[in-house]
């Protein structure tokens, strides 16, 4: 069923130092209930901050596939 809820782990590339966890959760919660956000900030390996991070979220299937095309 579509209601049924999932959890998925999501990776989130093409991000700047401009975007902070808090404006990602805002943006993701209308998709599902944002559980974790992870790695938004830490460094890369040449001390730069890194392009990508990752989400937790709470979802349907039907929210997470709208998700995933926008």
């Amino acid at each position: 069923m579509d209601s049924d809820l999932i959890t998925k782990r999501i990776h989130i590339s093409g991000l700047t130092p401009a975007i902070s966890p808090a404006d990602l959760s805002q943006r993701l919660s209308s998709f599902g209930t944002v559980k974790a956000l992870d790695g938004f900030g830490l460094p890369d390996a040449l001390g730069q901050p890194r392009k990508f991070g990752y989400a937790t979220l709470e979802t349907t299937k039907a929210k997470l596939a709208r998700c995933t095309s926008t």
